[in-house]
């Protein structure tokens, strides 16, 4: 087994267990992964990730291929990987309120194939780290076409923005969950918002429709 490279921040941020082990991954016929790492809780640490694709011995490409999702007790990293080729995976963070980030935990992925339809994840904002977001998790909506959104949060109200705003509450499952059909014209964006203290509507994520 080719173990991944852990950071002393791993420990010093009371990190306690991360999959996969395997701190190389092969893929042969699948072009995304998931990366999680466990911490009893993660209200206290600030987390994200970086994807570079490796050229020669040196990695000299970020790729926005990754979407991050916060539990209580774990960081989830999905990753996109479009092309053939080497990346690195960079898994990094900081206490609460310090300017500095550390790294936690890397890995190595080899992807020996392109996809066969590339695809992508929606842009995120700072305050996406509120939500976890099961459906829709892909880019690219289809102006006209139905789509479900599926969201797990502690806010009280959850916008979709298509045109109009969507106000979506939470069901006895404890998920935000709707079905709408996107009326939001090609070229222009849906947003899942939060209501902010102004009584206006914050971005958390968005969506390009096509």
């Amino acid at each position: 087994m080719y173990w991944p490279k852990i950071y002393s921040s791993f420990f010093q941020y009371d990190f306690y267990k991360y999959s996969p082990e395997n701190g190389l991954i092969e893929l042969k016929n699948q072009n995304t992964y998931k990366f999680i790492v466990w911490r009893k809780k993660m209200k206290n640490v600030e987390a994200d990730a970086n994807i570079y694709l490796l050229s020669g011995n040196c990695y000299y490409q970020q790729l926005k291929l990754n979407y991050n999702n916060y539990y209580d007790d774990r960081f989830e990293v999905d990753c996109i990987f479009n092309k053939k080729g080497q990346y690195k995976i960079e898994l990094f963070g900081n206490d609460t309120g310090d300017s500095k980030t550390s790294g936690i935990i890397d890995y190595i992925v080899k992807v020996e194939n392109d996809a066969k339809k590339e695809i992508y994840f929606p842009r995120t904002y700072y305050k996406a780290k509120n939500i976890y977001l099961i459906e829709s998790l892909y880019d690219n909506l289809k102006s006209g076409g139905k789509v479900k959104f599926k969201i797990k949060s502690d806010l009280d109200t959850i916008i979709i923005i298509d045109k109009e705003w969507n106000y979506l509450e939470k069901n006895d499952n404890g998920f935000f969950e709707k079905e709408i059909t996107i009326q939001t014209s090609p070229g222009d964006n849906v947003v899942i918002g939060y209501k902010n203290d102004n009584g206006n509507c914050g971005s958390m994520v968005s969506y390009n429709v096509v």
